[in-house]
C-alpha cells in the first residue's frame, strides 16, 4: 500500500507541474500573462483534480493490473492512453488537436511515473 501512496502523490505532482507549465506556455502563445495569483490558483485546482483522479482511476488501474499480474509499463501506459483515445473523438478544431498532443504527453508521463513508483 505504501508504494501506491507514493505513486499516487508523485504522479499527481508530475501531472500538475506539467499541466501548469503547459498552460503558462499556452497562455503565452495567446499573449496573456496569467500572473502569480493566476498560476497559484491554477496549480491549486490542478493538484486537487489530479489527486482525486489518480486516487480513483489510478487506484482502479493499480488494483486491476496487479490482481491479474499485468503490472507492466506497456499495460499501465495503455490504461491511460485509453482515456486519451476517448477524448480524441471530441475534437472539433485544429487548435484542440494540438492541445491533445499535450494531453498525450501528460497521459504517458502520469502512467510512467505511476508505474515507476508503484512497482
Amino acid at each position: 500500500m505504501g508504494n501506491f501512496l507514493i505513486a499516487w502523490l508523485s504522479s499527481s505532482a508530475a501531472f500538475s507541474i506539467a499541466f501548469v507549465a503547459f498552460m503558462i506556455f499556452w497562455a503565452g502563445l495567446d499573449g496573456v500573462d496569467p500572473g502569480l495569483k493566476g498560476i497559484a490558483r491554477l496549480a491549486g485546482v490542478t493538484i486537487g483534480g489530479a489527486l482525486a483522479f489518480q486516487l480513483i482511476y489510478g487506484g482502479l488501474v493499480y488494483l486491476l493490473l496487479t490482481r491479474i499480474g499485468a503490472w507492466r509499463l506497456w499495460a499501465v501506459t495503455l490504461a491511460y492512453l485509453v482515456l486519451w483515445v476517448l477524448a480524441w473523438n471530441s475534437i472539433d478544431t485544429f487548435r484542440e488537436a494540438w492541445g491533445m498532443l499535450a494531453w498525450l504527453i501528460f497521459a504517458c508521463l502520469v502512467a510512467w511515473v505511476f508505474w515507476f513508483f508503484a512497482k
